[in-house]
C-alpha cells in the first residue's frame, strides 16, 4: 500500500510555528474596516464629557482577558506567533481607546492638564488646530482667504482640519451636541493610530518577519506611548504618520511586483500627507532611491532582452510620470497657493520669539549635545520651567527619548498623590534607552550587512527614511531652537524602523540557534540574546500599558 503524501486526507498538519503570508486576509479579515467600525462605534458608545465610563477599568478588565487567553494558549501549547500578535492588536486598540477617554479637548474652558494636546488651542479663538478645524465647520470647505502665517497654525495644509470637520458636521447632523461632536474627534485619530498598528505589520511582514520577531516588533507599535498620545491628539500629526507608513508599505509592494496601480497608490500616500503635514516629504528622497534602482534593473534586463515586448524600461517610465502627475500638483498645491498668492515659503514654520522661556538658544552646540551638567538622566520626565523645573531639556536626543514616553506632560505633577507614577515612569525611561541604543546599533548592522534580511532598494528605503528624519529633527532642533521642537512627534517614522530591527535581530538569531542546535554546536549566545531581547520587549509593554492605565 502506498503511503499517504503529507498533504492527503487524513494527513496530520506540520506544526508551524510562522505566520502563513497572506495576501487579501492579512492577520485578520479586514483588519482596517475592523479597527474603523470599532473606533466609529466607539464615538456614539462612550460619552466622555460626563465621564460614564471609566477608561482605567475599561483597560485593566480588556488587558486582563487578553492576557487569560493568552496564558491559556500557552499553557495547552496553542500559542502561536499568530494568535499572539492578534491579542497584541486587540490590546493595542484597549489601550489607544484607553488614553482617548483619559484626555481632554479644550472647548472653551480654560485649559487643564488633562489636555494634552499640541497647538490646538480652544474651540471657539478661531486660532490654532481647534480654530482651523472650526474654520471648515463653519464654512465648508473652503480655505480661509487670508496669509495662513496671520493665524496661528493655519499655515499646515489643511486634510486633517477637513476631515475633522466634515466628521463633526455628520455628528451634529445625527444630534450630537457641539461638545460632544468636538470631542469625537479623537475617533478619528483613534483610528488613525490603530491602522498604523495594520500598516506596520505589512510591512514587517513584506520585509520577512513571519515569526515571533515579528511579534516582538508589533508589540512595540501596539504598547508604545507615542502612538498613545498620537490616539488623543487632534492636530494632524498622526494622519501624518499614517501615510508615511503607507507610503513605505506601497513602495516595498511595488518594487516587488511594479505596476501602475500601486505607484498610483504610493503618489496618493505622498501626497495626501503633503496636503496633512508637509513634513511627509521627507519621505519622497528614500522612495526616488528605490525608483532609480527599479530603473537601473530594468535597463540591464533590457540588454539581454530578445524582443521589444520584453523591454520595460518605457513602460517603467510611463509609471514615474504617473506618480509625477498624481503626486506633484496634489502634495504641493497648497504650499503653491500659499507661495503665490501671499508669497509664504514653502518651507515655512514659524518660529517662537528669543525672549521665550523655552529658548535654547544660550546653550552651545556642544552642551547641547553632549553636557548633562543638570542631570537630565535622573529624572524620566522633560524638565521645563512652566512644570517647576529649573530649566528647560536642551539636549534634543534626551528630549527626543522623554518626549517619545511622555509627551511634552509631566503625569507625576499632574497626579501627585501617586506614588507608584514616578517608580514606574522611571524603569520604563531606562529600559526605553536600552531598546534606543540597541535598536540604532541594529538598525546600522541592518543597513551594513550582506545577504541580510532586507534587499539594497529596501536598505536605501529604510535607511534613508531612518536617517534623514534624524538629521532633519537635529537640524530643525538648532535651527528653532526651543524646547518644543525637540518632540518625538517629530521622528516617529524611527520608532517603526527601529521596532523592525529589533525584529530582525530576534528572527535571525532565533534560526542561527536553531541551526546550532542541528548541528550539535553550542547556542547558548543565541538563547541568552533572545532571552534578553525578548524580556526587554516584555518590560517595556507592561511597564508602557501600566502607566497608562494610571494616569488620570
Amino acid at each position: 500500500m502506498a503511503k499517504s503524501s503529507a498533504t492527503g486526507k487524513g494527513a496530520k498538519k506540520p506544526k508551524n510555528n510562522t505566520l502563513v503570508n497572506r495576501d487579501k486576509n492579512d492577520i485578520i479579515p479586514h483588519p482596517f474596516a475592523i479597527f474603523g467600525l470599532l473606533s466609529f462605534f466607539a464615538a456614539f458608545i462612550f460619552n466622555k464629557s460626563t465621564g460614564d465610563i471609566g477608561a482605567g477599568a475599561i483597560g485593566i478588565i480588556s488587558l486582563t482577558v487578553l492576557a487569560g487567553v493568552a496564558v491559556y494558549f500557552a499553557l495547552n501549547k496553542k500559542l502561536t506567533p499568530e494568535k499572539a500578535l492578534i491579542l497584541i492588536l486587540i490590546a493595542g486598540f484597549v489601550l489607544r481607546l484607553c488614553y482617548v477617554l483619559h484626555t481632554d479637548v479644550n472647548i472653551i474652558n480654560g485649559v487643564t492638564y488633562k489636555q494634552r494636546q499640541h497647538d490646538v488651542y480652544k474651540f471657539e479663538d478661531g486660532i490654532g488646530h481647534a480654530g482651523y478645524i472650526q474654520h471648515f465647520f463653519e464654512n465648508g470647505l473652503k480655505l480661509k482667504d487670508v496669509d495662513p502665517t496671520t493665524i496661528t497654525q493655519f499655515y499646515h495644509p489643511p486634510l486633517h482640519h477637513m476631515i475633522a470637520a466634515v466628521w463633526m458636521r455628520f455628528l451634529t447632523m445625527l444630534g450630537f451636541s457641539y461638545a460632544r461632536s468636538v470631542a469625537s474627534i479623537q475617533y478619528l485619530t483613534l483610528f488613525y493610530s490603530s491602522a498604523a498598528m495594520i500598516v506596520c505589520s505589512k510591512i514587517f511582514r513584506e520585509l520577512k518577519l513571519k515569526s515571533w520577531g515579528l511579534v516582538a516588533a508589533i508589540s512595540l507599535i501596539a504598547f508604545h506611548p507615542t502612538f498613545l498620545i498620537l490616539a488623543g491628539s487632534i492636530n494632524n500629526d498622526m494622519l501624518s504618520v499614517l501615510f508615511i507608513l503607507l507610503s513605505i508599505y506601497n513602495t516595498i509592494v511595488w518594487y516587488k511586483a511594479p505596476s501602475t496601480k500601486r505607484i498610483i497608490f504610493i503618489a496618493l500616500s505622498v501626497a495626501l500627507g503633503m496636503l496633512t503635514k508637509l513634513s511627509v516629504a521627507l519621505i519622497a528622497p528614500p522612495i526616488a532611491a528605490v525608483f532609480l534602482i527599479k530603473l537601473i534593473e530594468c535597463v540591464k534586463a533590457d540588454k539581454s532582452a530578445q524582443s521589444a515586448s520584453e523591454k520595460t524600461t518605457g513602460k517603467m517610465i510611463l509609471q514615474y510620470l504617473c506618480f509625477g502627475v498624481v503626486c506633484v500638483p496634489l502634495g504641493l498645491s497648497y504650499v503653491l497657493r500659499n507661495l503665490l498668492k501671499y508669497n509664504v515659503a514653502i518651507t515655512y514654520v514659524p518660529r517662537l520669539s528669543d525672549t521665550s522661556e523655552q529658548y535654547l538658544g544660550n546653550y552651545s552646540i556642544f552642551e547641547r549635545l553632549f553636557s548633562l551638567k543638570d542631570s537630565p538622566l535622573s529624572y524620566p520626565f522633560p524638565a521645563q520651567i512652566s512644570r517647576g523645573q529649573s530649566y528647560f531639556e536642551y539636549n534634543p536626543f534626551v528630549t527626543l527619548i522623554k518626549t517619545s514616553l511622555f509627551g511634552e506632560y509631566n503625569y507625576q505633577l499632574d497626579d501627585p498623590t501617586n506614588g507608584a507614577i514616578l517608580p514606574l515612569a522611571t524603569v520604563l525611561f531606562w529600559v526605553t534607552i536600552l531598546l534606543c541604543v540597541a535598536s540604532f546599533v541594529l538598525v546600522a548592522v541592518l543597513l551594513i550587512k550582506r545577504n541580510g534580511i532586507v534587499n539594497l532598494a529596501q536598505k536605501l528605503l529604510l535607511g534613508g527614511a531612518y536617517y534623514i528624519t534624524l538629521i532633519s529633527f537635529v537640524k530643525f532642533a538648532f535651527d528653532y531652537p526651543h524646547f518644543c521642537s525637540q518632540d518625538f512627534r517629530y521622528a516617529v517614522i524611527t520608532l517603526v524602523i527601529g521596532a523592525f530591527a529589533i525584529g530582525a535581530f530576534a528572527e535571525n538569531t532565533e534560526e542561527k540557534r536553531k541551526l546550532n542546535i542541528r548541528a550539535k554546536k553550542p547556542a547558548t549566545l543565541q538563547a541568552c540574546s533572545l532571552y534578553i531581547t525578548y524580556t526587554l520587549c516584555a518590560v517595556f509593554c507592561v511597564l508602557s500599558a501600566a502607566l497608562y492605565l494610571m494616569i488620570k
